[in-house]
């Protein structure tokens, strides 16, 4: 069955190459792809498995997979994107939407699609961009920092580093991409660029994707992290809005496999049938003591986790229509039905037991069949008004120490150093917004108190002089402006909702910008 949905992937591919770029990450133990075509992990080109682990090794995790997002309108209608994993079609293209009307600018005026930099090009660009002779790297000079204002977009995209806090990306002048992780790929894409090939309507979503790595002697070395940032770009208010990772997961061989979930570390999983994982189909297997393997959402709860069969029958197959997508992202089967438990309970998460407790609901205990599955996990993030801003992160873990069981325990405990490290290190790294650094003695500088505020913000500043006030929000919006003469300090009123605002004071000699909040 594997083949057939290769054949077909191969011939949708083959009247989209021209269009699709692909970055291969491979920073640590991992080696994957990543393209602007909304389909990840998976090896386009060829049609084949596209998450290698350990590299080099030939073995593979992921077939494919992709985000799949939509909520109910007003009027009860369903608003969908759900990018087909295979390449059969699109919901998702590349390029930021304007804001308010949600839309394409032709020709793309970022030029690119896909952007990858790594951490040592960046240290490298700090260290030398005053250098006489020094060339910005193309990684660097590219980034998508900033959107066609005139066309509508958004003055700010892609995070930065300002390191003179001037609002604006200049690398000739030491602004540098803020990246997480050792290596990183972005890439920008909207569900407005065509008819959706799911069938469903469209949303008037940007999203963001950062795939990161980090390059360690830890769990991280097996690590893949993932950053979903979603913008509301539309007029649309969508309520029980709700993103899901969708994954053919293919564990080596690719018809011994099972999964389940861990409702209380956000994470789905797949393990091998038994402790030997042959060859299938053309795809390498593991061998005795096959890994285990999982996706975590790290700052959002799981709230739906299922699995159905390519070859499964109605409604336990895969989903051909919009309504058929839109009930398996909220915990239901083709037809509308709900799940239910070992006890014939209605639930939202399917195998919600570790396959190690002989008394617990697993796929192992129950003795299915195993097979060639595919997983979908949600997270329900309620209404989705316009301008707004979802930041949803994932991560794809890996463990290898015992037997095919005990992997799952290992698993387990990976996944909490994985999340730890998230929580500590991770968490709140590359704000969508200009980040500043005070790199010299005579900087502006001002203090804002207080900060966050109910909208009144008293500013203190380091010297007088006449300056120009200026208050953004997220999306590059301006919300108030204002000029003080020969002075060094002044309260500004901003009526706004609540929210994440962008503080820019400018003199002659000048131009600074501060992160303020309303709450």
């Amino acid at each position: 069955m594997k083949t057939t949905i290769t054949l077909v992937s191969l011939a949708a591919v083959a009247g989209m190459n021209a269009q699709i770029s692909t970055t291969t990450i491979q920073q640590n133990n991992v080696s994957t792809f990543v393209t602007d075509a909304g389909i990840f992990f998976n090896n386009m080109a060829n049609g084949m498995h596209g998450y290698e682990v350990p590299k080099n090794a030939s073995t593979h995790l992921i077939y494919s997979s992709a985000f799949w997002f939509g909520g109910i309108d007003s009027n009860g209608n369903l608003k969908l994107s759900a990018q087909d994993l295979y390449g059969g079609g699109a919901d998702l293209w590349p390029g930021a939407l304007t804001i308010g009307a949600a839309e394409i600018v032709n020709p793309n005026p970022l030029g690119q699609t896909l952007w990858s930099v790594a951490k040592s090009e960046i240290e490298q660009h700090q260290l030398n961009y005053q250098q006489p002779g020094y060339v910005v790297p193309t990684s660097i000079a590219s980034w998508p920092a900033h959107g066609d204002v005139v066309s509508g977009q958004s003055y700010y995209l892609a995070p930065f580093v300002d390191v003179n806090q001037d609002g604006d990306y200049n690398p000739e002048l030491g602004d540098y991409p803020c990246i997480k992780g050792d290596y990183a790929a972005y890439t920008i894409m909207n569900d407005k660029g065509g008819v959706h090939a799911s069938g469903g309507d469209p949303i008037g979503i940007e999203v963001h994707f950062m795939f990161y790595q980090f390059s360690t002697d830890d769990d991280l070395n097996n690590t893949t992290f993932i950053d979903v940032t979603l913008y509301n770009r539309g007029t649309q208010t969508l309520q029980d809005f709700t993103t899901s990772f969708i994954m053919d997961g293919d564990l080596g061989g690719y018809d011994d496999d099972y999964v389940g979930c861990d409702s209380t570390r956000n994470l789905i999983y797949q393990y091998n049938g038994d402790n030997l994982d042959e060859a299938t189909g053309g795809a390498m297997g593991y061998g005795a003591n096959p890994p285990s393997f999982g996706v975590v959402s790290l700052n959002n709860q799981l709230t739906n986790f299922g699995y159905f069969t390519n070859s499964g029958v109605f409604p336990y197959g895969s989903p051909s229509t919009a309504p058929q997508v839109w009930n398996c992202m909220t915990g239901r089967w083709l037809d509308g039905s709900q799940w239910l438990d070992h006890n014939g309970n209605v639930t939202n998460l399917q195998f919600y037991d570790n396959p190690n407790d002989p008394l617990g609901w697993s796929e192992f205990v129950d003795g299915n069949p195993p097979g060639d599955r595919r997983t979908i996990m949600s997270v329900g993030t309620g209404t989705l008004v316009p301008n707004d801003k979802l930041e949803l992160s994932y991560a794809v873990v890996y463990n290898r120490t015992g037997d095919h069981l005990e992997n799952v325990d290992g698993l387990l405990s990976v996944t909490d150093d994985v999340q730890a490290y998230f929580d500590t290190e991770i968490d709140g790294l590359c704000p969508v917004e200009t980040l500043g650094l005070n790199n010299s003695e005579n900087q502006l500088t001002f203090e804002v108190n207080p900060n966050p505020s109910s909208g009144s913000f008293n500013v203190q500043l380091n010297s007088k002089d006449d300056y120009s006030v200026s208050i953004v929000d997220i999306s590059g919006r301006e919300k108030y402006q204002g000029i003080y003469k020969n002075s060094d300090q002044f309260t500004v009123q901003l009526y706004a909702p609540a929210g994440v605002y962008f503080l820019r004071i400018e003199s002659d000699t000048h131009k600074v910008t501060k992160k303020i909040a309303i709450h």
